[in-house]
């Protein structure tokens, strides 16, 4: 039986996993990556799935990839873009899982580690040839990172040698390319000056049209075409394979054997010629860019004195000619921008040009700058050829409220927020469908589904109900009250559900009653936030403090933990929706406290304790005249209070 280490603070995909595994493999689970990296000093998985919610970034997969050894990372992601499984392959991991996902990408984990090899290719004598497990991986890396970063032919040469000598190690390797009818040997390693001396342009001419007509790899032993052969024995290669420009040759490979002496297993021979086949559309948009910033280099002279930002766009939504001002206001640097794809240009500009209909010939639109404060007017016209033209102009600020102005930033975290909150639990249902027609006739899945969907369905409605909560406006019901009273429910309820040895909780009361205009349910749910806060953030052993007292400027109660405190940059996103540091929770208890502390008139405040360790939390309220309600001080364990 193999062993999958599951790396995610969400227990439900550790279920999910379970199932679908069954008895091929235990599933242990960390809930994040320092955890994990500890256990991995006693462990050695087959197989690491890692749960990166919807984050982008790759430092948790780097320390894993650097403590897992050989055992293959898969990411589990809630996004669905091209970049995140680009950025995660590129950072090591040799797969992506998008949420949800089924039970044969699961076992797609365990197959990447059968015989620490990927079986890609049958000879023909019936004996199956293995690649390591993350060739192909790397492969995508390359195709990801260095040959999308090469913007002009000759570039793209020199990066594919790089990566076939990553990848295959020859001895020798080179690239001949054709540069407007003209064939030259543009890259090369390995081999022999005084050989490539001789192998002049006609020759080397004659080989590209000969790769045009049949356009076929050749290798050493499979290939009788005279010009291939004589190629091969004159520069001692293995291989021969061309790279089409628009159904022609413009590139042609030159392989030579293995560095290790042997001959290349037919796996490597599959992977190279696949590469090829791959590198043929890099090699036209190379082509198109050289002709486009030829053609631009024309078109900016033009725009240069333009008084507004001008980008020209080609049919395909490359950029053919662009002005210093248009590249400032998209804040692209001041170099050259030809060539560069629309998505460069930032997301809501490529919205813009993306969403117009064949109807419309023009279209203006207000948008905030890519990287940077301010907002631009950008309007986007149609060219007869299919093009575009993209005017822009700084826009002038509009008087908002701070808190208008945040509304976009704020719906945005929110809803990746509520994705990850509903894709979790999806994966769990999702799992359980599946296997449902296969293990129907078991009672004891039965039982584990109707439990496990219901109890998902319930988690999704949480997050449902608790935006709903948020969203809308508090209905006060505020009389006089002592805050006393209600800060004293509030913790005996807290104090019943923790056993009496986990942690030292001390309250100091205001003997003298405390009255404020409040809604004592609403209030009753912000303390018990806050306390629960607390609770959670003081390990085992340590003391919760909770005080009342007057002040000249109202009533303030302070609830201080035991914990590690809050990065004083992280002080005030506690109270943002749906942040948590916890493993456990939806991250909107404060928020909703800080909320209803709003609609009371009063506030609430984190700051750190006065000896450094712990924090502390202050509600403030405005005061009333004393009321006839009795309150006084009261005393749990370990309270030294005179």
């Amino acid at each position: 039986m193999q062993v999958v280490l599951l790396v995610s603070g969400d227990a439900s995909l550790g279920e999910s996993l379970r199932g679908m595994l069954g008895d091929a493999a235990v599933v242990p689970r960390q809930p994040d990556v320092d955890h994990a990296c500890a256990r991995l000093q006693s462990l050695r998985p087959d197989a690491i799935a890692y749960d990166a919610g919807h984050s982008l970034d790759t430092s948790g997969l780097a320390r894993l990839r650097a403590a897992a050894g050989p055992a293959p990372i898969g990411v589990l992601t809630s996004r669905d873009d091209a970049l995140a499984e680009a950025s995660f392959l590129r950072a090591g991991a040799a797969l992506v899982l998008r949420k949800p996902f089924g039970e044969s990408d699961a076992r797609a984990l365990l197959e990447n580690r059968d015989s620490n090899s990927l079986s890609v290719a049958v000879n023909g004598a019936g004996a199956v040839d293995h690649l390591q497990p993350d060739l192909y991986a790397r492969a995508l890396r390359w195709f990801a990172g260095g040959l999308m970063e090469a913007h002009d032919e000759i570039a793209f040469c020199h990066e594919f040698l790089r990566a076939i000598d990553d990848l295959v190690n020859p001895l020798r390797c080179g690239m001949v390319l054709d540069i407007n009818g003209v064939a030259t040997l543009a890259a090369q390693r390995g081999l022999r000056p005084d050989v490539v001396e001789c192998w002049e342009t006609p020759h080397q001419r004659r080989l590209l049209a000969t790769m045009s007509i049949h356009p076929a790899a050749a290798w050493r032993g499979n290939d009788a075409r005279p010009d291939v052969v004589r190629v091969m024995d004159l520069l001692d290669l293995e291989a021969i394979i061309p790279v089409l420009r628009h159904g022609e040759a413009g590139a042609v490979l030159l392989l030579g054997g293995p560095g290790s002496g042997s001959v290349y297993p037919a796996a490597t021979r599959e992977l190279v010629t696949l590469m090829a086949r791959m590198a043929s559309r890099r090699l036209e948009e190379c082509r198109a860019m050289e002709h486009g910033r030829l053609e631009g280099a024309l078109l900016n002279e033009a725009l240069a004195e333009a008084p507004v930002g001008l980008i020209v766009l080609d049919a395909r939504h490359t950029v053919v000619a662009s002005n210093a001002t248009a590249r400032e206001l998209l804040d692209l640097g001041p170099q050259d921008a030809a060539g560069l794809p629309l998505q460069r240009l930032g997301s809501r500009l490529a919205d813009l040009v993306l969403g117009m209909n064949g109807h419309k010939v023009s279209e203006r639109r207000r948008m905030r700058r890519p990287a940077a404060s301010g907002e631009i007017e950008a309007q986007v016209a149609v060219l007869p050829d299919g093009g575009r033209v993209i005017a822009l102009q700084s826009a002038p600020e509009l008087e908002l409220p701070a808190e208008e102005a945040g509304k976009q930033e704020f719906w945005r975290h929110v809803a990746e927020r509520v994705a990850q909150e509903i894709k979790n639990p999806m994966v769990a249902v999702n799992t359980f469908a599946q296997l449902l027609p296969r293990k129907y006739d078991s009672a004891d899945f039965r039982e584990t589904f109707s439990r496990v969907v219901q109890d998902e369905v319930a988690r999704i409605n949480r997050v449902v109900e608790t935006l709903f909560r948020y969203a809308e406006e508090p209905r006060l019901n505020c009389e006089p009250q002592d805050v006393n009273l209600t800060v004293r429910e509030a913790l005996d309820d807290l104090v019943r559900k923790l056993p009496p040895e986990k942690l030292d909780i001390s309250a100091a009361l205001s003997s003298e009653p405390l009255s404020a205009n409040i809604d004592t349910d609403a209030f009753h749910r912000v303390m018990e936030a806050i306390m629960q806060n607390a609770v959670d953030a003081t390990p085992d052993g340590g003391r919760v403090k909770v005080e009342t007292a007057q002040t000249p400027a109202g009533i303030e109660i302070r609830v201080e933990d035991g914990g590690k405190g809050i990065e004083s940059l992280d002080a005030r996103r506690v109270f943002d929706p749906f942040y948590s540091t916890k493993e456990q929770g939806m991250g909107m208890g404060l928020a909703l406290a800080e909320k209803l502390m709003r609609a009371h008139a009063g506030s609430i405040d984190v700051e750190r304790t006065a000896s450094g360790a712990g924090q502390r939390f202050v509600v403030r309220l405005p005061a009333l005249p004393a009321v006839a309600a009795a309150a006084g001080g009261m005393r749990y364990a370990n309270d030294t209070r005179d």
